[in-house]
């Protein structure tokens, strides 16, 4: 707990700009397309933020909104509880 996180990443043109590239390079990792203006990455806090800072310094116009989790939910990272998580359902 609190070591993962997620931001929601916000922009009219969102879909023409690319910040996938710049969100894997630091590690983090698109969660959802929630809309053609709005998507959510996740992964270890230190690379959402990251990533977060360095679309802003590109792309001044996307809003970075981190969301209020402690997990890296939709993340790689989440295959880990995967096991104990169907056992459980």
């Amino acid at each position: 707990i609190g070591m993962g996180a997620m931001s929601a990443l916000v922009s009219e043109t969102l879909m023409e700009k690319d910040f996938q590239s710049i969100v894997r390079a630091e590690g983090a990792e698109i969660a959802n397309q929630n809309s053609k203006t709005q998507v959510v990455i996740s992964g270890k806090k230190e690379a959402v933020e990251r990533a977060g800072e360095k679309c802003l310094e590109k792309f001044p116009d996307i809003f970075v909104f981190p969301l209020t989790v402690s997990a890296p939910f939709h993340s790689s990272l989440m295959k880990s509880i995967e096991k104990d998580f169907a056992l459980f359902l």
